[in-house]
């Protein structure tokens, strides 16, 4: 195989690989807004269930991080669509480069992507324990 042999696969590859973990980014993304939605449900029913003072500022202070999370999940969501579209005008343009510049994006991305994650599971789990405790 020559050497422009070689770059035209190690392109198609990292093109293939970027878009492969975006689209499993954009799964755990929707899996996350459907489980805030599912949390949120429990919250209200704690609420109704138990209207200690301080019951009710826990659970206030959870919607609150649930509200932020729902921020950061959107931008993240976005960079992905954004990114996603970068890829289809660099691909029908151009040469298609996989260059240090959209590399560098998809490095922060996944950045942003692995703190959502992380937040997400730990105000999940943070708030199971809390329910067990309220209910």
């Amino acid at each position: 195989m020559s050497t422009i042999e070689n770059l035209e696969v190690d392109r198609s590859f990292k093109y293939q690989f970027y878009h492969r973990e975006n689209s499993e980014w954009l799964k755990s993304l929707d899996f996350f807004k459907e489980e805030i939605k599912y949390l949120r449900g429990l919250i209200a029913n704690v609420n109704k269930k138990n209207t200690s003072h301080e019951v009710q500022n826990e659970t206030f202070i959870f919607n609150r991080e649930l509200d932020s999370l729902s921020g950061d999940i959107d931008a993240v969501n976005q960079s992905i669509i954004e990114e996603e579209w970068g890829f289809d005008d660099d691909a029908m343009g151009k040469d298609f480069l996989l260059g240090e510049e959209i590399y560098n994006r998809h490095i922060v991305i996944r950045e942003n992507f692995q703190k959502a994650e992380k937040a997400f599971y730990d105000i999940k789990h943070r708030l199971y324990r809390f329910l067990c405790k309220s209910l």
